[in-house]
Formats: C-alpha cells, structure tokens, sequence
C-alpha cells in the first residue's frame, strides 16, 4: 500500500496534526519524525553517507527520503513479531498475515513453528494463525498488535479505536522537596516538609524522579500513583 493508505500520524504535516492538539500522540510523532530524518542522512542522504560513497548502488533518485518514510510506515504497520523460529525471535513481513486487523479484546495471534507432525519434522518452517476460540464461515478474524493506546495506533498504524481499553491519559505528579532552605530562598509563607529530605532520599532510593507520569486508564488507575500521592501528603504523625 501506499502511504496515504495506512497514513500514520509520523507522516502527517504540521496542519494535519493541528487537529490533535492537545494530544501526546504529538511530541511522539514529532519525536519519530525527528529519529527518522536523523537516521535517513547519517545512513543514506547525508554528506559523506551512502549515496555520497555509492552513488551506482545508491542512486539520489531512488534512495530518498520519501521512499525512507514508506519503507519504516510498511515496517511499523506491517511486520509480525515471531518468537518461535529456529533462530530466535525476528520480525517478519508475512504476505496476507499483515491483512489481519486489530481488536484489543482477541486472543489470536501469528507465530512461527517448524513443518511436520508431533513426531516426525521436516525441518522446514510455515508462519501459522493460532485461533483463540472457532470461528464461523466467512467470520472476520482478529488478531492483537498489543496492548497499545489510540495515541500509540495513530502513530504507528493510522486508526484509532471507539472502545480502547489501553487507551490512557497521562498525569504528571510531582514532589517539591519543601525543605526550610527552599521555603526561605523563596520567601513563602509555606511552612517547611520535616520530612522533605527523607521522601526524597527514598525516591532516590525506589529509582524514581521527583516528577512522574503515570497512565490512568477509564476503568483503573495505577497502585503506584496513590502510594506516590501518598508519600507527598505524609505528615510526621503518620510515622509513628
């Protein structure tokens, strides 16, 4: 297909996108946009990379940018993790297999296996679509390209869906250490965290920043943002 066909957000103009404002799918297809022109001049367009060094194997009109964007939307879009060849976990292009659309809720899924019957083996190996329940004539099957959120499918596949249960929104938590230095330098008329030193040794301690995003979800939110919201709101009397 051509790009418009699976037309993902990483190859949409900034008025296209104007129409998510407000949205992170944003910053990440800013970010893709950014990696995928980096990549493609110290790899091919570059001064000095391998249309300079090359230019009979790796010819300008060819090797471009446009074709680099439709090569990494056919790879994002389309390829098929397989974990159970011969030689390790590798992604694939599968003719037909990437024609199988995407439903949050199947349990289907695409992998690898060696050719043969339980005893004897071919050594060959086929790509194969393992069903999660049966399926009636002409029923449409489904498979699961992750537990990925609308922000993640418009980036990467171009649609969104209705009803998503990884779809999530981000909320950012921050702990200012409200130690007595930092209450005076700003001249607040906040008192002072007696304990500001020691919830920000512990954060440093669990790996964490002061400042977090956490995904909350319509349906659920995660255990570690109350016991982050927790920690910020601790009193010296809930120690003892």
């Amino acid at each position: 297909p051509e790009v418009d066909e699976v037309n993902p957000t990483f190859t949409w103009n900034d008025d296209d996108l104007k129409f998510l404002d407000g949205s992170p799918v944003i910053a990440a297809t800013k970010s893709l946009q950014m990696k995928l022109r980096r990549e493609y001049d110290a790899l091919l367009g570059g001064d000095g990379a391998l249309c300079d060094k090359f230019p009979d194997r790796f010819p300008r009109e060819l090797f471009t940018f446009e074709n680099w964007v439709w090569a990494f939307t056919m790879l994002f879009s389309r390829a098929i993790r397989l974990r159970n060849l011969k030689i390790g976990e590798s992604l694939a292009m599968v003719p037909y297999a990437d024609l199988i659309n995407h439903s949050p809720f199947s349990g289907a899924y695409i992998d690898a296996r060696e050719t043969g019957d339980w005893l004897f083996k071919t050594g060959e190996e086929e790509v194969i679509l393992y069903a999660d329940r049966g399926y009636r004539k002409m029923e449409q099957i489904y498979i699961s390209y992750g537990p990925k959120s609308n922000a993640e499918l418009l980036l990467l596949y171009g649609f969104a869906l209705e009803r998503n249960p990884f779809n999530s929104v981000d909320v950012t938590v921050s702990i200012i250490p409200r130690t007595a230095e930092m209450v005076e330098a700003n001249n607040s008329d906040e008192e002072a965290d007696p304990l500001a030193e020691e919830k920000m040794e512990f954060i440093r301690n669990a790996g964490r920043d002061n400042t977090v995003d956490f995904p909350c979800y319509a349906d659920r939110y995660p255990v570690e943002m109350l016991e982050y919201l927790r920690l910020m709101q601790m009193t010296p009397e809930d120690t003892r």
